[in-house]
């Protein structure tokens, strides 16, 4: 309610601040935080949801969600609602892993579908788009995990498409 009068406030006066960046930026930002934070408080967590199992699923689910934004480990725990240590514990309990691990097992994941169905113009814009901001660091997981460069995977879904 007072994010809403604010803008309101600011729409009458003579003198716009929220119009302009970079505070336009940092008012919806913080719209955007703040309709997370709601639509995450009105939803009912169990007690077994506070195991590391419960932990680790919402987790998951929230990265799979927003899978190609900015992440970082401190907002994956906080939109569970536990600490950056209580989360890196819970996946180590249930996975062995770590939840950056997990996010980039997603995004690969999330661009093999798209370099195998053709889905972008190229590498870039689908590396891009699946969330990774480091090309090289992408291409290497990427053929590390799947055993070809994502040009080579992309090259063949071209070629198939060619043929047919």
């Amino acid at each position: 309610q007072g994010l809403i009068q604010y803008l309101f406030t600011d729409l009458a006066s003579a003198c716009l601040t929220l119009v302009h960046r970079p505070a336009s930026d940092l008012f919806a930002a913080l719209v955007q935080e703040h309709l997370r934070l709601v639509l995450q408080s009105n939803q009912e967590i169990s007690l077994s949801d506070a195991s590391s199992g419960g932990i680790v699923r919402r987790s998951i689910e929230y990265m799979e969600a927003f899978s190609s934004a900015p992440l970082t480990i401190p907002k994956i725990a906080g939109s569970v609602g536990v600490s950056t240590r209580r989360l890196q514990d819970a996946f180590r309990i249930e996975s062995g892993r770590t939840p950056w691990e997990q996010l980039t097992e997603i995004r690969l994941r999330n661009a093999r579908v798209m370099l195998l169905s053709g889905a972008g113009y190229s590498v870039t814009d689908i590396a891009l788009n699946c969330g990774f901001s480091h090309l090289g660091r992408f291409s290497q997981a990427y053929r590390v995990t799947y055993g070809e460069a994502p040009s080579a995977t992309l090259a063949s879904f071209k070629a198939a498409k060619y043929l047919h």
